[in-house]
């Protein structure tokens, strides 16, 4: 009974792991996904200043 018992534990641990590793794989993602759209902000704002600059 006691290794039934460790089995469910293990099994839930290893549940709660697994979605664990599932949300920092989508934290990742979201970052990623932000620093991209960051540089590209950044890539459109200096095109601008350089666009803005050449008609003065």
């Amino acid at each position: 009974m006691l290794e039934r018992e460790n089995s469910a534990a293990a099994a839930d641990a290893e549940e709660l792991i697994d979605e664990e590793v599932a949300n920092d794989e989508i934290d990742i993602v979201e970052t990623s996904d932000y620093s991209a759209e960051e540089k590209e902000e950044e890539s459109a704002e200096l095109l601008w200043s350089q666009v803005e600059s050449s008609e003065s």
